[in-house]
């Protein structure tokens, strides 16, 4: 009983201290959701690292051992966060600076290892320890459904006792008691090594105890909160740090100035003069427009609605789905808020506009780049032909891309072609003002942007600005300095950024990489010229070499299929997190709703699947499970294909009808490796599994999503699973 619920405990510990890192690794990592698979990625090569590799080690005491790393693995999470929220410091990085690939990649391995490691170990110390020799494949089973179970009960504690607002470190100190607790409590039942040794540990637990009581205290948690975030936005005093179940929300303050950073990435200063690009990023568009009286606004106000109240307009939507980031803007500027003509909505901008009955002259799309999956979602061809249906005659939506006044280097290059190959897609007629930042109009109808006319409508209207004049216009809108622009562009290249093939997002990442590592252009450059039909072939010759391996070695297709199906869930895991964030924009509260409900299944489905692997064939179970995880996955892709996963609850059943299609098959799979391999390491399976979900993971969100987009990405899972029946059928042969 003590050993069950130590277990449980191990899958609570492990849920929770993944969702915290999660959310700091994100912050870190200015919220671009396509680290999620190095995070992930990282997280599972040390389990496997732990559990296959290291865990060879034949140890005296399993229970001591067992005891003794449960005491010390929260210890071991809390100095890690400490090193995370440093890592900018360490590194030399400024507030909002992004890391290149490698850094995002060093900075997972070295925040997650010890962490992992440890509990991977920890699942083959449970395994050893549950179940006796003669039935290695119960414990394994046994062992994954209690932390499966531990995982749901974990998500529970988080969201009815936990909380968001709760202080990390806090969190950490209630985890470890949990764990400190159970390690005591299964120390002093079996207890089987010397007297000295025991006093050891039962010393170690206690100094370790004292340690977090002194760490509880207000004065001291609170200290540490605040010293570790000033590190994390290094130069900057932290006044406010919050988190929203759709992002973290922190401000930083240094002299009079305060910036407000969501997810690591700043999107204000107050006070701020950004009078010059607030002016020709409205004016333009607005001088463009006769008539201009309804306004759209998504994204950043600040002193952009200054500038638009300027021409008499007669409303002006302000859209934003988060409440407490308009609290904390309010917070630190709300006069521009406090306009009678603002009116701000509350909701997701996407479902606003898609119910709404109102027609608008401007939408302004006010994010700056699309350098993550919640903004990229306002960038995708499914956005602009949403927005078409919300835009009056002759109306003009206007937003912005990242641009020089020197050269494009090919990453800057790609971001603003796939951008205007997506809006030439949904519009038909696009205006670019190159700029430090370039300003794009798109419309239905001809857009002139002659110096004279916007003139005179700057004139009629009687609007004072700081830098408009006839000639500055001239000068903006001089013919020369687009052909320049238009000519630095030349590209074949034909790619547009869609919902569920986001290759903005890999732009922008492509982008921030190569200006922190120059080496990083070869290998974009690499990424972008990988053709869909080239990752297919490549997938059809490894598995026709896998044919050949597993006709010389008996057993390997049970080592494929184990693989080979945690390559799928996770692929599958990954694209339903990634079309969360796309359809809802909640993944930072949702990830651990969603890696629950996969818990979940795979706990029912463990349980179920080791009693059916006592009575059954298992070879006969194995096929039918196989099979019934290609049917599972042409639903999803159905289901994708027809726009009908555009509700929460239908990605949780997705989720849970994985992890169930998995847990019934992974009992059959170990019993049947474990009864031809008795001498291998009962962990072998689950090792292989942990490897195959690294590959995964490392892949799915940073190349296939990019590359291939998620339908395609299914179709990968199927063709994958399909070659598993071969292997079945060759080996019954």
């Amino acid at each position: 009983m003590l050993l069950a619920l130590a277990l449980i405990i191990k899958g609570l510990t492990a849920i929770l201290i993944q969702t915290i890192f999660i959310r700091e690794l994100l912050v870190l990592f200015s919220g671009n959701e396509l680290t999620l698979g190095i995070i992930l990625g990282s997280w599972i090569l040390f389990q496997a690292v732990g559990a296959g590799i290291i865990s060879r080690k034949k140890l005296p005491d399993n229970y001591f051992f067992f005891s003794l790393f449960q005491s010390f693995i929260v210890i071991i999470s809390f100095f890690s966060l400490i090193l995370l929220r440093n890592s900018r410091l360490i590194l030399d990085k400024l507030p909002g600076e992004s890391f290149s690939l490698i850094g995002i990649s060093l900075i997972s391995v070295f925040i997650l290892a010890p962490f992992c490691i440890f509990d991977g170990w920890l699942f083959k110390l449970g395994s050893s320890v549950i179940t006796d020799k003669n039935h290695a494949h119960k414990g394994v089973s046994f062992a994954y459904a209690l932390e499966a179970l531990g995982v749901i009960i974990g998500t529970a504690i988080f969201f009815v006792f936990i909380k968001e607002q709760i202080m990390v470190i806090n969190q950490i100190f209630i985890l470890a008691i949990f764990n400190l607790a159970s390690a005591l409590l299964l120390a002093l039942k079996y207890q089987k090594c010397s007297i000295k040794r025991f006093l050891f540990f039962l010393s170690s637990i206690l100094l370790i105890t004292f340690f977090l009581v002194s760490l509880k205290t207000n004065y001291t948690g609170e200290y540490l909160s605040k010293r570790s975030l000033g590190n994390l936005f290094f130069g900057l005093e932290i006044i406010e740090n919050k988190n929203s179940k759709y992002s973290n929300i922190c401000v930083g303050k240094k002299d009079n100035q305060k910036t407000l950073f969501v997810n690591g990435r700043p999107v204000a200063t107050f006070p701020y003069d950004n009078t010059g690009f607030n002016e020709n990023f409205s004016h333009l568009a607005l001088l463009e427009h006769n008539n201009p009286k309804n306004i759209l606004l998504i994204g950043n106000y600040y002193g952009l609605i200054n500038e638009i109240v300027k021409h008499d307009v007669k409303k002006i939507n302000y859209l934003e789905h988060d409440a407490i980031l308009v609290e904390s803007f309010k917070n630190l500027s709300k006069d521009e808020l406090e306009n009678p003509v603002v009116d701000i909505t509350i909701t997701d901008p996407r479902n606003f506009i898609k119910h709404s009955t109102q027609k608008f002259d401007i939408v302004f799309i006010n994010y700056g780049a699309s350098s993550n999956l919640n903004t990229n979602r306002f960038y995708t061809y499914e956005f602009f032909t949403l927005i078409k249906h919300a835009l009056k005659d002759n109306a003009v939506i206007a937003l912005t891309c990242q641009g020089t006044e020197s050269s494009y280097s090919e990453e800057l290059k790609n971001i603003n072609i796939h951008l205007l190959n997506t809006l030439k897609k949904s519009f038909n007629y696009l205006k670019v003002i190159p700029g430090e930042n370039n300003i794009i109009l798109a419309s239905e109808t001809m857009i002139n942007l002659r110096p004279d006319h916007l003139f005179y409508n700057l004139k009629k209207r009687n609007i004072q600005t700081s830098f408009f004049n006839k000639q500055y216009l001239e000068l903006l809108l001089d013919n020369s300095r687009n052909r320049w622009f238009w000519d630095s562009l030349k590209n074949n290249d034909l790619k547009y950024n869609l919902d569920l093939k986001p290759i903005l997002v890999l732009d922008n990442l492509s982008f921030y990489s190569a200006k922190s590592f120059l080496k990083h252009k070869s290998i974009y450059s690499w990424i972008n010229k990988i053709n869909p039909f080239n990752i297919f072939t490549l997938l059809l010759i490894v598995l026709s070499v896998c044919i050949i391996i597993s006709r010389k070695r008996k057993y390997f297709f049970l080592e494929y299929i184990a693989a080979s199906t945690a390559f799928s869930e996770m692929l599958l895991i990954l694209s339903i997190l990634i079309a969360m964030q796309v359809y809802f924009g909640v993944i930072y509260s949702k990830i651990i709703i969603i890696t629950t409900s996969f818990m979940a299944g795979l706990s029912l489905g463990t349980l179920v699947g080791y009693k059916i692997s006592i009575r059954k064939n298992n070879l006969i179970l194995i096929k039918t499970c196989e099979t019934g995880f290609i049917l599972l996955s042409v639903l999803i892709l159905i289901l994708f294909k027809k726009s009908l996963l555009l509700n929460e609850f239908i990605l949780y059943l997705i989720a849970s009808a994985i992890g169930i299609a998995h847990g019934i098959e992974f009992p059959a799979v170990n019993k049947t490796y474990l009864s031809a391999k008795p001498k291998n390491n009962i962990a072998t399976i689950y090792t292989v599994e942990l490897l195959g979900s690294f590959l995964a993971a490392v892949s799915t969100t940073i190349l296939l999503i990019p590359i291939l987009g998620i339908p395609n990405c299914i179709i990968l899972v199927i063709l994958i699973k399909l070659y598993s029946l071969v292997y079945l059928k060759l080996t019954r042969g």
